[in-house]
């Protein structure tokens, strides 16, 4: 499959710049094309990988539903865990990760919030500023191996989100009852993998 690359201006009207059989090539004329860009018009050049310029027109036009991307996508993405209900979405140039349960995924929210909420002391991170995203990986992908160590289950990067969650809420009720004592040190103790 190709590489398209299409400047689009506004109301998403595209026109076709070229196409490329490698990444590296596309990516290359993608960034020669965005330093003659004019910022004050507005208008973007994008790359797209698709079987056809068809495809690659519809994908770059869609409307997206990014609400529905998932809350521990980071996790998903460094695949310190699993989910057996997620989906990859790939836009333009970024993986994204959504959910394919609606039901579920509220569930995961009310965790990954009740998450957040517990290990702004563990972590100590100001409950007011963004978190960075060594503390955000620690949180997710540790919260999740600690609330599988609760369970009692296996907690490594197969460990299922979705399952996990529905687990501890048949055992515990509802996800502010789940042992966060136990959860947090899990966070504290957990170190991402590190860069080859």
């Amino acid at each position: 499959m190709p590489y398209y690359v299409f400047r689009m201006g506004m109301f998403k009207v595209l026109e076709k710049k070229g196409e490329w059989a490698s990444f590296k090539e596309a990516r290359a004329q993608t960034n020669e094309l965005r330093k003659t860009l004019d910022p004050k018009s507005g208008d973007k050049y994008k790359m797209m990988f698709a079987e056809n310029e068809i495809a690659a027109q519809e994908t770059l036009t869609a409307e997206r539903e990014l609400e529905k991307t998932l809350s521990g996508d980071r996790a998903l993405l460094s695949r310190c865990v699993a989910c057996g209900r997620s989906r990859k979405l790939n836009l333009a140039e970024r993986e994204a990760i959504a959910c394919g349960d609606a039901a579920v995924r509220e569930h995961c929210l009310t965790f990954y919030r009740a998450l957040h909420d517990n290990a702004q002391f563990a972590l100590k991170i100001n409950p007011d500023a963004p978190w960075p995203f060594g503390k955000e990986i620690r949180a997710q992908c540790g919260g999740v191996r600690g609330l599988a160590d609760a369970l009692g289950s296996v907690s490594d990067e197969t460990t299922d989100i979705a399952t996990l969650v529905l687990q501890a809420q048949a055992q515990f009720g509802a996800s502010s009852a789940f042992p966060y004592s136990e959860i947090m040190r899990a966070v504290v103790h957990y170190e991402p993998r590190k860069r080859r």
